[in-house]
């Protein structure tokens, strides 16, 4: 029996091995998207298609009368070049011509249609707060611990103590003499690592001239890389993509660590934030973090299937958007009582 026939076969084989090993590399993620992607995408959005027939009567209709009239005039041309040409053979206009040509203006406008769509995406892809890709928001989650530990140690830092010598987090707000806001938690904690704003006045408000142009300055530990600010929030106050958790970094004093009675390390001190952005000089920026991971605006949250949040032992955890509200609100609570709910590990 002739077996040569199994030749090819060989490297088909190899090939469909390499694309198995590459499967999961960005690049091939990628490719693989931009090849096949519609395909999943018209399988996803087609049953949701819903066809208004009167409508599409209507543009039938149009189509028909643009037809008939298009080729008509085209024989006619066609009609009168053929007088003009007496010695050359008479020519009559075909109907597929006139196909041709609808089909042709049809691909220009498509491809019009297209280029125009093009644009506009990339523009979005390069201004948007979102992600390229899965990838590359798992790459920067890697880096966010480590500044969000930060961020942390500097709000539990030996400055913050009582005249008894008891260690506090930082307050969530400074108040002048009449209760007035002055500064806010991330302003207070500056020092803690080793940021010092020449000419910052921490007896004025936050918002006093003197204070406000100092605050355009963006603080690296609280960005998150894969969030990108569109361009023209560049000469504003700079932002901070970290909110603290009102039940601890809120309007209030300082907690002390034995008023945590939960336990620190199952209690949220912060954590990320994907909207509504405060620069994080103005006093209020704390959230609640019983509203959930990406599912409000005003809650906590980060591009991708979820949100770094740090606890008050100084752990960083990564809750997924599917975390059930009573767990965030159970961790949220200081001395709520609640029983502890099973954590995801640490980073």
């Amino acid at each position: 029996m002739n077996r040569y026939w199994l030749i090819p076969l060989v490297p088909l084989g190899g090939c469909a091995g390499l694309t198995t090993l590459v499967a999961d590399h960005p690049f091939w993620s990628t490719l693989r998207g931009l090849a096949f992607g519609w395909i999943r995408f018209l399988a996803r959005v087609l049953p949701q298609v819903d066809v208004e027939w009167p409508n599409l009567a209507l543009a039938a209709a149009v189509l028909a009368i643009f037809l008939a009239g298009f080729h008509g005039l085209c024989a006619w041309l066609q009609k009168h070049r053929n007088a003009l040409s007496p010695d050359e053979p008479s020519i009559g206009w075909r109907f597929s011509w006139t196909a041709a040509f609808a089909g042709l203006i049809g691909l220009l406008f498509i491809a019009g249609m297209s280029v125009v769509g093009l644009v506009q995406h990339t523009t979005w892809m390069l201004e948007s707060q979102e992600p390229l890709s899965a990838e590359r928001y798992e790459g920067h989650a890697l880096e966010n611990p480590s500044r969000m530990r930060d961020v942390a140690m500097a709000a539990l830092s030996n400055r913050w103590q009582h005249h008894d010598g008891v260690d506090t987090f930082a307050p969530g707000v400074s108040r002048d003499a009449a209760g007035g806001k002055l500064h806010s938690w991330q302003t207070l904690i500056l020092p803690g690592f080793n940021l010092y704003l020449a000419g910052l006045d921490l007896n004025k408000p936050w918002d006093d001239p003197q204070n406000l142009e100092l605050f355009r300055l963006p603080v690296r530990q609280y960005l998150n890389p894969a969030i990108r600010m569109p361009r023209e929030q560049s000469p504003r106050l700079a932002p901070s993509h970290l909110s603290g958790n009102q039940f601890v970094l809120g309007p209030h004093p300082g907690l002390k660590l034995q008023e945590i009675r939960d336990g620190t390390s199952s209690t949220i001190l912060l954590g990320q934030v994907a909207a509504n952005f405060s620069p994080w000089a103005k006093p209020g920026n704390w959230r609640d973090p019983g509203l959930g991971i990406n599912t409000s605006p005003d809650g906590f949250g980060a591009p991708g299937p979820g949100a770094l949040m740090m606890m008050c032992d100084g752990s960083v955890r990564f809750f997924a958007n599917e975390t059930d509200k009573s767990v965030l609100k159970a961790l949220s609570t200081p001395a709520g009582g609640e029983k502890t709910p099973e954590l995801p590990p640490a980073r």
